[in-house]
């Protein structure tokens, strides 16, 4: 018994020993290299959104995701036609009380809403959030099997890097009609001091649909943030992704030999592809993906997700800068 103790008590250390090695390494930058982000979402696919959000948006370059009802689509090549560039979301079928019904009909609803989105936008649809944020284990786990991650009812609305997330119960703040600007600014403000990730929840606007939004506020929001720089305004499922991915490459398993580090990790079932990260370097180095070089921009190097190892050559002595030659020599070798 002793000895077994000491067996998982030296894995538990070499498991924090290797996330330390990799902090003293490398570095990732949370947000997209911002001080916090924030997502805008919008439920149910109304034609008044259609009308305000997307225009607003759009006349400000700003992307954000659209959870759609496939009932609720009304004029699908004008929807086809607006989001091009930004998330659609899956919000069922038919926006049932998800609790309220059997498995069997919540998976259809899930599952066939999906299958609809996908195939109509021609496009992955693998953030859901539950109609009504109406919830519990039974319902997650089918979510779960439909989706990367879920945006539910949660007490914790701010998410920072080193959250333990719920992927399945992501938080949100929901706009309402009675409020005026401050308090958007005021979410976005404690994003900020947080170094935080805060999603909006918005549904009807200009007296349309459930709580809708007056439109100067929602402009005078969308202003605030696109002057706001330490602010990275991104889909839902791309800033999840990222902060996902993040943990994920923090945990990664090191080794390290001659004053080298290879990274390895793995990315779960149905992570999102072309997910690539911003990291810096704890003092000067060389970076590599395979047989590649990343180069830096100004000291952040980006590092695509789905290569799953980069080896990092520290340049803080003469025989690792040789090494890193000789590996740069090697890689134009087939």
């Amino acid at each position: 018994m002793k000895k077994i103790i000491a067996a998982l008590a030296l894995i538990l250390l070499s498991a924090i020993a290797a996330t330390a090695q990799n902090k003293n390494v490398v570095r990732v930058l949370p947000w997209d290299n911002h001080r916090g982000a924030v997502s805008l979402t919008f439920d149910d696919g109304l034609p008044v959104q259609l009308v305000f959000a997307l225009p607003a948006m759009n006349a400000r370059h700003m992307r954000g995701t659209f959870f759609l009802c496939p009932e609720n689509l009304k004029s699908v090549e004008s929807w086809k036609a607006a989001l091009v560039n930004d998330e659609i979301g899956n919000h069922t079928d038919t926006h049932p009380h998800l609790t309220q019904i059997s498995e069997g009909d919540r998976i259809m609803e899930i599952a066939s809403a999906r299958a609809y989105l996908e195939t109509t936008f021609e496009r992955s649809a693998s953030s859901f959030a539950y109609p009504f944020e109406d919830s519990n284990p039974d319902v997650e786990a089918d979510a779960r099997q439909f989706s990367f991650m879920a945006r539910g009812y949660a007490d914790h609305v701010y998410i920072t890097p080193s959250s333990k997330v719920d992927w399945y119960r992501v938080g949100s703040q929901v706009a309402r009609t009675s409020y005026d600007f401050q308090v958007y600014k005021g979410w976005i403000t404690e994003a900020l001091q947080a170094h935080a990730w805060v999603t909006f929840q918005y549904h009807g606007f200009a007296g349309v649909g459930y709580e809708p939004v007056p439109i100067p506020i929602f402009e005078q929001t969308l202003d605030y943030l696109s002057h706001e720089s330490d602010v990275w305004v991104a889909p839902f499922g791309e800033v999840g992704a990222y902060l996902r991915g993040s943990q994920i490459f923090e945990s990664a398993a090191v080794k390290h030999s001659n004053g080298e580090y290879v990274f390895d990790w793995t990315l779960p079932k149905g992570f999102p592809h072309g997910v690539v990260l911003k990291v810096g370097l704890n003092g000067r180095g060389r970076v590599f993906k395979h047989k590649q070089e990343i180069f830096p921009d100004k000291g952040v190097y980006s590092v695509p997700l789905d290569c799953g190892e980069i080896f990092v050559v520290p340049e803080h002595r003469r025989e690792a800068r040789e090494t890193s030659q000789a590996y740069a020599r090697n890689s134009d070798q087939p």
